[in-house]
């Protein structure tokens, strides 16, 4: 579903807890914004609890 953005992204620099959970250090942290009502209503509802980023890459050869 659509609704959602990418609000900060970052690996941990230190031990630290977040919402009552325990982050360690090297861990990769996500903030997401969810901006669609009926997605929210979704994840208030329990009925939407995880997502799965899409992404894309392209090989390079690296010159020897």
């Amino acid at each position: 579903k659509v609704g959602c953005k990418l609000r900060e992204c970052y690996i941990a620099p230190v031990d630290f807890e977040l919402g009552g959970e325990k982050v360690k250090k090297g861990s990769w942290v996500l903030a997401v914004g969810v901006y669609d009502d009926e997605v929210w209503k979704e994840v208030v509802a329990g009925r939407l609890t995880g997502f799965s980023i899409q992404g894309t890459a392209a090989a390079q050869r690296e010159a020897a």
